[in-house]
C-alpha cells in the first residue's frame, strides 16, 4: 500500500483543464476546416464536370460539322 497520496494543486488542475479546452477547440476548428474544404472541393469538381460535359458536346458538334464538310469536299 502506498504511504503517499498525491493531491494536485488548484493551479495544476486549472492548467490541465485549460489544456484540454485548447485541444478540444483546436480539434473542432480542424474538423470544421476539413468539412469546409471537402465541400469546396466537391463544388469545384461538380463545376469541372459541367464544364467538361459542355466541352465534350462542343467537340462532338465540331467533329460532326467537319465530317459533313469532308464528305461534301470529296
Amino acid at each position: 500500500m502506498c504511504r503517499y497520496t498525491f493531491t494536485p494543486s488548484p493551479q495544476k488542475i486549472f492548467y490541465d483543464l485549460y489544456f484540454c479546452c485548447i485541444l478540444c477547440c483546436m480539434a473542432a476548428y480542424v474538423d470544421n476546416q476539413l468539412e469546409m474544404t471537402t465541400k469546396r472541393t466537391i463544388m469545384e469538381n461538380e463545376q469541372m464536370s459541367v464544364e467538361l460535359s459542355y466541352q465534350s458536346r462542343q467537340t462532338e458538334k465540331l467533329l460532326s460539322k467537319n465530317t459533313v464538310r469532308s464528305l461534301l469536299i470529296t
